[in-house]
């Protein structure tokens, strides 16, 4: 029986969907190369097209894992079980929603003539940096309102399931920005 993953909605990758793309903010997806040369094949976390990204940002698997990792535990090691925070007034989905409408707006006007390039740049690199703004006022919002998982659960992350490591580094943070190289 062959298995198809159609219709699936699995993650198969640690941090997919945790780390965000510094130019779009659109999540990252795990992706593996398959070079014919099998010393060569590498896995990434890619900023898809696909998936409405800008596809300019990639980082290797083994560069981001251990070190998001070793957050998520300090994060929790600074914390105590007792510490929850009411959670936050502000509705940042909503204002998200907003820019993202207003950037829409703007690419519509352009594209019907009534506005030109000279005129969107600035509008559309305004909306952007708002939107990055609140993505990390969210971020730092909803990291400071996350429930504490229990001590014993963190011990024995190696034996955890990928679902289950996945939920322990999410409930402690909310987004990795990850930033296209520098140099290759």
């Amino acid at each position: 029986m062959v298995k198809d993953s159609k219709g699936t909605n699995s993650r198969k990758h640690l941090l997919s969907g945790l780390l965000v793309c510094s130019k779009c903010m659109t999540p990252m997806k795990g992706n593996l190369t398959r070079p014919d040369d099998p010393k060569k094949r590498k896995a990434y976390y890619k900023c898809s097209q696909s998936y409405g990204g800008c596809g300019s940002t990639s980082i290797r698997i083994d560069w981001c894992a251990l070190p998001v990792l070793e957050a998520a535990m300090r994060k929790f090691e600074q914390s105590t079980p007792s510490d929850t925070s009411p959670e936050p007034s502000r509705n940042f989905s909503g204002e998200l929603e907003t820019v993202q409408r207003q950037i829409s707006q703007a690419q519509g006007a352009f594209t019907s003539g009534g506005i030109t390039m000279a005129d969107l740049m600035p509008m559309l690199k305004q909306l952007r940096a708002k939107r990055s703004a609140l993505l990390a006022e969210q971020v730092e919002a909803e990291s400071a309102t996350r429930r504490i998982w229990p001590i014993q659960q963190r011990i024995d992350f190696p034996r955890l399931n990928l679902s289950q490591q996945r939920s322990f580094i999410g409930s402690a943070i909310s987004a990795v920005i990850v930033y296209p190289p520098k140099t290759r």
